[in-house]
C-alpha cells in the first residue's frame, strides 16, 4: 500500500476510535459539555462622551456585564465637558465611591453637583440583578444596564440534581413540612425611597425601588411660605413642586421635582431653601405608602 494511503488509512482508524470512545463515555452516563461559558468579566468601565452617551471603553454601548462582587468605573471626559454630567443608580445592591473631582455624599450618585470637570468613581455590586443608572440631566441618552450575575462556581446546582458531598440533610423528625406559597404568590419586596438631605441646585432629586408591577407615584414638595416670600396665610406651607410618574415594571423610578420660580428666587436670594419631600407610592392593589423628607437645597455658589 503506498505511503499516502496508509496515512490516510490511519487517520480514518483514528477519527474511529475516538468515536467510539465518545460513545463509550455516553453510554456509560458520562457527557460532553459543549456549552460551557466562561463567567462575565469582574471589571467594565465606562466614559462620557460629547454626543451625550456612556460608551464602553473595549466594548459597544451604554451596557456591560460583570459577575457579582465585581466593579464599574464611570469617567467624565478627559480633560473635561462642555456639558455637565453625573451618574445615578436607582435600586439598592449597588455602592459607588468617587475617587476623582470631589466626594459624593451619596452612595447611588456622583458627582454632586453634577460637573464638567474631570471626574471618576466606581461602583461595586453585591448582588446579582439589572441595575439601570442614568445622568439626571440628560436622561434622554445617557442611559444604560449593568447586568450582575453570579459565578458558575458559586451558583446552585441545576434543578433535579445532587449538590457535592451528598444529599441535602433531612428536616428534624417530626419537623412539619413548610406550607407551600399560595398559587400565583410573589415574594414581597420592601419598598425603599431615597431622598439625599442635601441637594445642589433647583431640582429635588429621588429614587423608588421595590415596588414591583406599574404603580402610580406623586411627588410633592413644599416650603415655608415666609421662605419664599408667599402672600396670604392660610397654611403655613405652599407646594413648591409637584410631579406625578409610574414605576416601571421592575418596580424602580429615579425621579426629579423641578421648584417653581419663588422656590427659585428664594434661593438664589439666601443660597438656600429647606423644603420637605412627600413620595406616596399607590400599589395595584392596597393600601398607598407614604414616605416624607426634609431636604435642604442649596444653589452650590461660594458664599
Amino acid at each position: 500500500m503506498p505511503v499516502g494511503a496508509r496515512r490516510m488509512s490511519s487517520w480514518r482508524s483514528g477519527l474511529g476510535v475516538c468515536a467510539l470512545l465518545i460513545a463509550g463515555a455516553i453510554a456509560l452516563g458520562g457527557t460532553v459539555d459543549a456549552t460551557a461559558q466562561s463567567d462575565p468579566p469582574a471589571t467594565a468601565e465606562f466614559v462620557a462622551t460629547p454626543v451625550f452617551t456612556f460608551q464602553l471603553i473595549g466594548g459597544a454601548g451604554s451596557n456591560a456585564s460583570i459577575v457579582t462582587g465585581g466593579r464599574v468605573t464611570f469617567s467624565n471626559e478627559p480633560g473635561g465637558s462642555a456639558e455637565a454630567h453625573d451618574v445615578a443608580f436607582v435600586q439598592p445592591g449597588v455602592a459607588c465611591v468617587q475617587t476623582l473631582g470631589g466626594t459624593s455624599p451619596d452612595p447611588w450618585k456622583f458627582p454632586i453637583p453634577p460637573s464638567q470637570a474631570d471626574w471618576t468613581g466606581e461602583c461595586t455590586f453585591s448582588q446579582a440583578g439589572v441595575y439601570p443608572y442614568v445622568c439626571t440631566l440628560h436622561e434622554e441618552g445617557m442611559k444604560g444596564n449593568i447586568t450582575v450575575t453570579d459565578s458558575a462556581s458559586t451558583a446552585p446546582p441545576p434543578g433535579g440534581t445532587t449538590p457535592p458531598g451528598g444529599s441535602s440533610p433531612p428536616p428534624p423528625a417530626g419537623a412539619p413540612a413548610p406550607p407551600p406559597p399560595p398559587a400565583g404568590a410573589i415574594a414581597a419586596t420592601p419598598l425603599a425611597v431615597k431622598v439625599s438631605a442635601v441637594q445642589i441646585g433647583t431640582t429635588v432629586r429621588g429614587t423608588i425601588s421595590g415596588a414591583k408591577g406599574s404603580r402610580r407615584a406623586t411627588i410633592k414638595v413644599t416650603a415655608k411660605r415666609g421662605a419664599v416670600r408667599a402672600a396670604g396665610t392660610r397654611t403655613a406651607a405652599i407646594s413648591v413642586g409637584r410631579r406625578n410618574a409610574t414605576t416601571t415594571k421592575s418596580g424602580s423610578l429615579l425621579f426629579s421635582v423641578g421648584l417653581n420660580a419663588k422656590a427659585r428666587a428664594a434661593i438664589a436670594r439666601r443660597g438656600r431653601l429647606a423644603v420637605s419631600v412627600r413620595v406616596a407610592v399607590a400599589p395595584v392593589t392596597g393600601a398607598t405608602k407614604t414616605r416624607i423628607f426634609r431636604v435642604d437645597v442649596r444653589s452650590g455658589r461660594a458664599r
